[in-house]
């Protein structure tokens, strides 16, 4: 076994003593609540849009779809916008039965959100 595969497994290892660093994250250069939230009702279209504003970050757009995924939101339309490290996303987003979220809903939603971005 080469050095390299050795260094691997040994790092594999959960009682490895070897020490690991810790990776850098964009989201560490900023405040904890940088990710913000603005949902708007259209009743006539049935629909909620949620307007999110976060730091830009490998595996952002499926970690939403995800969130969206696991609490049954259909996603009806998207506005994918990132400038720089800056990501201004809009969602058009509905209940399964084609209404908007309810107000319980939505705070379920950001809350899943805040806490997973």
């Amino acid at each position: 076994m080469s050095g390299f595969e050795e260094q691997i497994r040994k790092r594999l290892n959960p009682k490895s003593n070897l020490p690991l660093r810790k990776r850098s994250n964009k989201k560490d250069n900023y405040p904890e609540d940088w990710t913000s939230l603005t949902f708007t009702e259209y009743k006539k279209w049935n629909l909620t849009k949620l307007e999110l504003n976060s730091i830009d970050r490998k595996g952002i757009l499926s970690n939403i779809a995800y969130i969206f995924y696991k609490n049954k939101i259909r996603l009806i339309n998207a506005r994918i916008s990132t400038i720089g490290e800056k990501v201004e996303d809009i969602f058009y987003i509905c209940e399964k039965n084609k209404s908007p979220l309810s107000i319980k809903r939505r705070n379920l939603l950001e809350k899943a959100l805040k806490d997973y971005l």
